[in-house]
């Protein structure tokens, strides 16, 4: 009797437009119906196509979903998108536009998707096929990015119930401190840095891989994502879309991608 196929590389397609910048997307996190977490690993091709790399492999079969699920928080100017452990739970008992209204209290949440294409590189099993997983979701990825969060006014206080008013609040994510340590790209004309060097985030021996996307935030109120590892001392590089002038030695938070410790 076949084993379960696991595929550790899958093709997407309709996710994102032609003319989408994929740069902003490499990184961020995608999680298959089935419950693993893969990640956006590269373009493939002109026409808005990408690379899904499942470290653990996947068994998505043809028909199942992708889900692209992201956060931006309504006091940030620059409108980072932030995946935390919360992006990265489906409960697919409830459509996804009521996922959205329960992963929005931190400002605004989106689920985006597209369809897998085609499935590759390594996989578990010798008798696998590639596969063709149908990925569905609320919106375009860049059009969601782009669309700026409602904040409406609390209800009255008469107006809460007894019950939800004295429920505890939701546990804050895991968050770890870090130092800006070095520039790693050339200052732009306005004396702003795009890329940086952030030690303290993570020990010599730790992965940083399962935490790319994790959103950090400076004192001064700058917001950048976690893009990868520098080196092998547990030094990590951080990008900031609308640059940061951050001196060296500046306080950074990050909360981790992944929700470990």
């Amino acid at each position: 009797m076949a084993g379960t196929t696991r595929y550790h590389d899958l093709f997407g397609d309709d996710l994102f437009k032609k003319e989408t910048d994929m740069k902003l997307f490499i990184g961020r996190k995608v999680v298959a119906e089935t419950g693993e977490v893969g990640t956006i690993d590269s373009a493939f091709g002109a026409s808005g196509k990408f690379k899904v790399t499942f470290r653990d492999g996947t068994t998505a079969k043809p028909g199942s979903k992708l889900f692209f699920k992201f956060k931006r928080y309504m006091y940030d100017p620059q409108k980072e998108m932030c995946q935390d452990e919360e992006c990265l739970q489906l409960d697919l008992t409830r459509p996804v536009e009521d996922e959205d209204a329960a992963a929005g209290g931190l400002g605004s949440a989106a689920d985006t998707s597209g369809t897998v294409s085609a499935g590759g590189g390594r996989e578990d099993t010798a008798d696998a096929t590639a596969v063709d997983v149908a990925a569905a979701a609320a919106a375009a990825a860049d059009a969601a990015a782009a669309a700026e969060p409602a904040i409406s006014a609390p209800p009255p206080a008469s107006a809460v119930p007894a019950a939800t008013a004295a429920s505890p609040p939701p546990p804050a994510p895991s968050t770890r401190q870090g130092a800006l340590s070095k520039y790693k790209s050339d200052p732009k004309d306005d004396g702003t840095y795009d890329l940086v060097i952030v030690d303290g985030f993570f020990g010599p021996e730790e992965d940083v891989k399962p935490h790319v996307g994790g959103c950090v935030t400076a004192e001064n109120g700058d917001v950048g994502v976690l893009t990868g590892a520098f080196g092998k001392a547990g030094k990590c590089k951080v990008s900031f879309t609308n640059g940061t002038k951050l001196p060296l030695g500046a306080a950074l938070t990050l909360a981790l991608a992944g929700g470990v410790e």
